[in-house]
């Protein structure tokens, strides 16, 4: 996946049964690696295109079964209004846990996001398979700029229950982890509910 033997690419897993690469369960769309590269994992031409027009044309793309890397040998400047601030920092050093989890180790940043798909109006369930409790959970379109904060008062029987007043486009899930936390994450689930 690279030409620099130095990387570190613990953000990414590989499902060996499936021979699919599978980016961080639809996460890293973007993982910003110690050396400065940055690589968007995308999974199809739709995100592709997403990509080009915020970042520009990739100075290299690979192909890895049948995803797309694409590669950029700079830093890429993140704009108010294209993806949120925090999103740039799912750290090189998170470590890959017993059962494919992604955990911070006492890094602050964000553990998970995406996977950039358009929810309609409606009721949702989302439920948020992680170990350690010191992490921040929210819904964000990069596109429209709306947050929807996952809280107590939203938690259900295992799952947060809210609603989504308009469509949000490329909406994704973020999980951000507080600095000196231990936070495990596996998985979400989120079901549109009524």
């Amino acid at each position: 996946m690279s030409v620099e033997k130095k990387f570190n690419i613990a953000p990414v897993n590989i499902d060996i049964e499936n021979k699919k690469v599978l980016p961080s369960f639809w996460l890293t769309k973007i993982s910003y690696f110690n050396n400065e590269n940055n690589f968007f994992i995308v999974d199809n031409d739709q995100q592709k295109k997403v990509i080009e027009e915020l970042y520009g044309k990739p100075e290299l793309t690979y192909m890895v079964w049948d995803s797309p890397i694409l590669v950029y040998s700079h830093s890429i400047n993140i704009y108010d209004g294209d993806i949120e601030g925090s999103a740039n920092v799912v750290k090189s050093d998170f470590k890959v846990g017993d059962n494919n989890q992604i955990c911070n180790a006492g890094v602050q940043g964000m553990v998970a996001y995406g996977p950039y798909k358009t929810l309609g109006r409606g009721w949702y369930s989302l439920k948020i398979n992680a170990h350690g409790d010191q992490y921040e959970a929210l819904i964000f379109s990069y596109i429209t700029g709306k947050k929807i904060k996952m809280s107590e008062n939203k938690y259900k029987n295992g799952s947060y229950i809210f609603e989504i007043n308009e469509d949000m486009p490329s909406a994704e899930i973020q999980l951000f982890a507080q600095k000196d936390s231990n936070v495990c994450f596996e998985s979400y689930s989120l079901q549109h509910i009524k």
